[in-house]
């Protein structure tokens, strides 16, 4: 179940979101971000006192959680992904500081993805980005079909958009799971539901063993102006498409309100099931 929430010096730990997903019987994942202060302040300090506190209130949460700090830093649409542009090392930086301040709470629960977007002409390298085994649980990757929704883009498919960054991140670090944080298809230039049945149907169960989740971007999100169309339920062949292929044996059940407390999210939950 993924959602975002502001940073530890923008908002406290705010549980209920949290409590909801592990009800419910999934994983939540929350996204944050550095919203507009550098990765030199971060970096020097400045925010210490509120990311211990943060921490925790995570740990006495203490379900596990996955943690998706300032994503598709490989890119530059974001801010914190034109300072690592600049100086891929800062970003390391601000990484190895959060995680060490949280590990330091005693917060285990917190399993840190390391989501940049599927790799394209003018990112930064992936390698000098990555802040180490030791500080990364999960790798993660960002990719969309937009098809003909913008001028310049064309109709691509699950393979198209992801093989390429898979291996990359299989050579950075080949024991890792792998989580794809954002998924989705527009229909605007090909056929949605194919679309889906042959990504989740075929491509992703035959090719991608070490992703481990996915998340579908399944917000009716404003962008330019317009309204994107990512959402399974934009057509009744889309969201019968989706049902289906998830409905095979190799996707699981939400069967994990029971995880272990204080422990990291393992890449295969259900083996940590009581």
């Amino acid at each position: 179940m993924h959602f975002g929430q502001p940073n530890p010096w923008l908002q406290e730990f705010h549980a209920r979101p949290f409590e909801l997903s592990r009800d419910r019987g999934a994983i939540p994942m929350v996204d944050m971000d550095p919203d507009g202060t550098s990765l030199a302040e971060i970096a020097a300090g400045d925010f210490d006192a509120q990311i211990a506190e943060w921490a925790a209130a995570a740990r006495d949460f203490g379900g596990p959680l996955f943690l998706r700090w300032a994503w598709e830093m490989n890119g530059t649409w974001f801010q914190w992904g034109e300072e690592a542009a600049a100086d891929p090392s800062s970003y390391v930086a601000v990484w190895r500081r959060l995680h060490d301040l949280i590990e330091a709470e005693g917060a285990s629960n917190v399993t840190w993805v390391w989501c940049p977007s599927v790799v394209q002409a003018g990112a930064t390298p992936l390698r000098a980005l990555y802040p180490g085994d030791r500080y990364v649980d999960w790798n993660c990757m960002d990719g969309y079909n937009l098809g003909r929704s913008r001028p310049a883009t064309n109709w691509h498919s699950f393979d198209e958009i992801f093989r390429r960054t898979y291996d990359r991140l299989l050579a950075l670090a080949p024991e890792k799971p792998i989580v794809i944080g954002e998924v989705g298809s527009t229909a605007v230039g090909g056929s949605k539901p194919r679309w889906i049945r042959k990504a989740l149907g075929t491509d992703l169960p035959r090719s991608y063993p070490r992703v481990k989740a996915l998340v579908w971007f399944n917000w009716n999100i404003l962008e330019d102006g317009r309204r994107r169309d990512w959402q399974i339920e934009t057509s009744p062949e889309s969201e019968a498409a989706f049902a289906e292929s998830i409905a095979s044996p190799y996707y699981a059940p939400p069967d994990y309100g029971d995880l272990p407390p204080l422990t990291p999210v393992p890449a295969d939950p259900a083996a940590a099931l009581p």
